[in-house]
């Protein structure tokens, strides 16, 4: 889904328009201020895995279309490069450049089941890629949680993916793709349960880091 119209994008690498594409490393940075008791990962500023999945995880449709977990099969298969190797160009490129030596690979992934299991992910300072249906109303949305009363829930109409990066009571943290200048830092809370959020989410383990 795209950015709400009018909101700049000081990132390098604007949003684009689908899950495959907002994976895992979308927008890196420093999350926002987070309640005491929530945990939230570091990020390392090397990887941006989304050019080299965008152009070479084939059984997609490049900035078009995608799911998260074709993007996960392609870092555990494959594996990708380091940002400064395959830097983001803002188009989908004339061919997937594989040549690069690869820095990071996943040993395994798999699909978290409740909210108990999303948490104790997190707490163990893993951040956590999730789809989930991104309603409009996002586009008036200016700070609190966000919580639509007739947000859809149902995977097969899920438009969007981002990172959750942490918790509290009422909301998972999380980590979207429209750049730092959009809400708190980059990142939003969703009430949890809301717009599917949950349903569609995965935990990964690395096998190799540069």
């Amino acid at each position: 889904m795209s950015p709400p119209a009018g909101k700049s994008l000081s990132s390098p690498r604007p949003a684009l328009p689908h899950p495959a594409s907002e994976l895992l490393f979308t927008r890196p940075g420093p999350a926002p201020p987070l309640p005491r008791d929530a945990a939230t990962p570091g990020v390392n500023h090397k990887f941006d895995p989304i050019p080299e999945i965008v152009d070479c995880q084939t059984e997609a449709s490049g900035c078009d279309g995608g799911t998260p977990q074709k993007a996960l099969d392609y870092l555990m298969h494959t594996g990708v490069t380091l940002a400064e190797n395959y830097p983001y160009v803002g188009r989908w490129s004339s061919g997937c450049q594989p040549d690069h030596p690869k820095a990071i690979k996943l040993a395994v992934w798999g699909q978290l089941r409740n909210d108990a299991a999303i948490a104790q992910v997190l707490n163990g300072r893993s951040p956590i890629p999730s789809g989930y249906f991104m309603h409009p109303d996002i586009q008036l949305f200016t700070g609190g949680v966000f919580d639509p009363p007739d947000c859809k829930s149902d995977p097969d109409e899920f438009n969007h993916a981002s990172t959750i990066v942490a918790h509290d009571a009422e909301a998972w943290i999380l980590r979207n793709s429209w750049g730092p200048d959009w809400n708190g830092d980059g990142h939003f809370r969703l009430r949890k349960g809301a717009c599917g959020i949950g349903m569609r989410s995965y935990s990964i383990i690395l096998s190799h880091l540069y």
